[in-house]
C-alpha cells in the first residue's frame, strides 16, 4: 500500500494513463485517485486524453494488419532491413539528443564549469547573466541547451546544405529513398499520408502561430508573443530565400508538385519550429528530468510530416533533413533570446484551451476543404 501510494503521488497523471491500458486495473484507477485526493481537473484531463487514445490504439493495429493482408501491395526489396536501420538511427538520435539535453542542465558539471568560467571576465559575465531567466520561485537557468541546439543544428545545416546541393554524394540516397517510398504507396495508406502532410501546409502552420500569438498577447505574455511571431516570420523568410537561392528541382512523381524549390522542405522546417517551440515552452515549466517526455511526444508528429513529404514524392530525403535542421536552429535561437524575459511561468488557462480548440477546428476545416485538390495534386504519375 505504501509503495502504491508513493507511486501514485509521484506519477499521478501517468498512473491514470497506464491504468487505462491495463484491463484489471482500469476500473479501480478512479477509486484510487479519489481516495488519494487527486484534483478532479487533473484526473479528468488525463482520463479523457487516455480514453481518446485508448480505443484507436487497440483498433488501428488490427485494422492495418487486416488491410495489409487483404491488399495486393508488394513491399519493395530490402524493405525490412531499411526499416530496421531507420528505426535504429532514429532511436540513436533521440537518445543522443535527450542525453545532451540532460547533460546541459543547471545541475550538470559542464554547466557549472561554464558558469564559473563566465564569472571570470566582465563581458562573459554580462552575457551569461543577461540571458539567464531569473524566476522568484525557482533557480536561475541559463539557456545552455538552447544555445547548443542553435549552434549544433546551424552548423549541421550548413554542412548538410553544402553536401546536398553542391555535390552528388547524396544523390544515390535520394533516389533509393524515393524509390522505396514510391513502392509503398497504396490506396490504404495514401489517405493517411495526405492528411498528415496537410498538417504541415502553410495555412495550418501560420494559423497556429497567429493563434498562439493572440493567446499570449491576450494573457499578457508580450515577450513570448513577439518571439512566437518572430519565429514564424523568420522561418517563412529563410525557407523562401533558401529555396530561391538553391533552386533544387523537386522529384517528378506526382501530378501537381508545388512550384517552389525543393531544398529545404518548408513543411519540415515549419512543423519543426511550431512544435519544438511549443514543447520548449511547456517543458520549461517542468523539472528537467521530465522534459524529455514532452520533447518525445511533440517530435513524433514532426517525423510523420517529414515522412509524408518523401512518401508522396514531393521532396527528396535531403530536403526534409535540411528542413528539420533549419527549424531546430531557429527554435534554439528564439528560445535562447526569450530566456532574457522568461521571468513569469506560462500557465495553461481557459483561453489557452479556447485557442487550441479553435486552431484544431480550423485545421480540420482546412483539411476538409483542401482534400479534393490534395487528392489530385498528390496522385502518382
Amino acid at each position: 500500500m505504501k509503495k502504491g501510494e508513493w507511486f501514485f503521488h509521484k506519477y499521478g497523471g501517468t498512473s491514470v494513463v497506464i491504468g487505462r491500458f491495463v484491463g484489471p486495473v482500469r476500473p479501480v484507477i478512479p477509486l484510487i485517485a479519489g481516495a488519494l485526493l487527486m484534483p478532479w481537473k487533473k484526473f479528468l484531463s488525463y482520463n479523457v486524453v487516455s480514453a481518446i487514445a485508448w480505443a484507436p490504439l487497440y483498433i488501428i493495429p488490427g485494422f492495418l494488419v487486416g488491410s495489409a493482408l487483404g491488399s495486393d501491395v508488394t513491399l519493395p526489396a530490402h524493405f525490412y532491413p531499411a526499416l530496421a536501420i531507420s528505426l535504429a538511427v532514429l532511436a540513436l538520435l533521440y537518445l543522443v539528443a535527450f542525453r545532451l539535453q540532460l547533460g546541459l542542465g543547471n545541475d550538470s558539471r559542464l554547466y557549472t564549469r561554464l558558469s564559473r568560467w563566465a564569472d571570470r571576465h566582465p563581458r562573459s559575465r554580462h552575457f551569461w547573466h543577461s540571458f539567464t531567466s531569473a524566476r522568484p520561485a525557482g533557480p536561475a537557468e541559463f539557456p545552455l541547451p538552447s544555445f547548443a541546439l542553435a549552434l549544433v543544428c546551424g552548423t549541421l545545416f550548413l554542412g548538410w546544405s553544402l553536401i546536398a546541393t553542391s555535390t552528388g554524394w547524396l544523390t544515390t540516397l535520394n533516389e533509393h529513398s524515393l524509390a522505396l517510398f514510391s513502392g509503398l504507396r497504396s490506396a490504404a495508406t495514401d489517405p493517411a499520408m495526405r492528411t498528415i502532410t496537410l498538417l504541415g501546409d502553410p495555412p495550418v502552420l501560420i494559423g497556429g502561430a497567429l493563434m498562439a500569438t493572440l493567446v499570449l498577447l491576450f494573457r499578457g505574455y508580450y515577450a513570448a508573443a513577439i518571439h512566437a511571431l518572430a519565429a514564424a516570420f523568420a522561418t517563412a523568410a529563410l525557407v523562401w530565400l533558401l529555396k530561391a537561392g538553391f533552386a533544387i528541382p523537386r522529384p517528378e512523381t506526382v501530378f501537381g508538385p508545388p512550384d517552389s524549390g525543393a531544398y529545404p522542405s518548408g513543411h519540415a522546417a515549419g512543423i519543426t519550429v511550431l512544435l519544438s517551440l511549443a514543447a520548449s515552452f511547456w517543458a520549461r515549466e517542468k523539472c528537467r528530468r521530465q522534459r524529455w517526455r514532452i520533447y518525445l511526444v511533440f517530435t513524433l508528429p514532426m517525423v510523420l510530416v517529414c515522412l509524408s513529404r518523401v512518401y508522396l514524392g514531393v521532396h527528396w530525403f535531403t530536403d526534409v533533413v535540411g528542413g528539420v535542421l533549419l527549424g531546430l536552429c531557429i527554435c534554439g535561437v528564439v528560445r535562447a533570446s526569450y530566456s532574457r524575459y522568461d521571468q513569469i511561468p506560462l500557465r495553461a488557462e481557459v483561453f489557452t484551451l479556447v485557442g487550441l480548440v479553435s486552431w484544431v477546428l480550423f485545421t480540420a476545416g482546412y483539411i476538409y476543404w483542401s482534400w479534393t485538390s490534395a487528392l489530385t495534386a498528390y496522385s502518382p504519375l
